[in-house]
């Protein structure tokens, strides 16, 4: 799909033509019917750049009112992942503190 900016290039490209055609002396029914055909395809260009503009907007306003996607708190990395990415994580450090204090009350106990 062309820009907004080629198409309205295409249409001064199409207006001026017609206007060219429509001021010499003698205009021909078949030139007369050439420039009815070229201001009917600049009605459709118009109507093609507005409803560009309108979608340009349309989507610069959802964007604007669209909060980001912040993601998963682990990255969406799986457990083993964030394991081998951390090779102590909170788990086995918790698991390590509490075998060692499980085994300093054995000894106290004892």
């Amino acid at each position: 799909m062309p820009t907004i900016l080629q198409l309205q290039e295409k249409r001064t490209k199409l207006v001026h033509d017609a206007a060219a055609i429509m001021q010499a002396e003698n205009v021909t029914a078949e030139q007369r019917a050439q420039v009815n055909t070229m201001l009917a395809d600049e009605q459709v260009i118009v109507a093609d750049i507005r409803a560009m503009e309108a979608l340009e907007a349309s989507d610069k306003e959802l964007r604007s009112t669209q909060r980001p996607h912040r993601g998963s708190p682990t990255g969406g990395q799986s457990e083993e992942e964030q394991r081998n990415r951390d090779p102590f994580g909170v788990r086995e450090v918790r698991t390590l503190w509490l075998g060692q204090h499980d085994r300093r009350r054995a000894r106290s106990v004892a």
